[in-house]
């Protein structure tokens, strides 16, 4: 991704309630799992089984 120095905020820091003030390529590096969303599949009109993990 095209390396931008604007910096958006995006919410609070976990904890300390700071405001979360980053460029979007950090953003993204640091908090968006990309893999999740690139192994993503489509489907319209269907219905899939999906595997839910139960905590225990």
């Amino acid at each position: 991704m095209q390396q931008s120095k604007i910096r958006f905020t995006w919410g609070e820091r976990d904890g300390s309630g700071e405001p979360l003030i980053i460029p979007l390529p950090e953003y993204l590096d640091t908090w968006v799992k990309a893999k999740t969303f690139n192994d993503a599949t489509l489907s319209v009109n269907e219905f899939q089984k999906v595997a839910i993990a139960s905590i225990t």
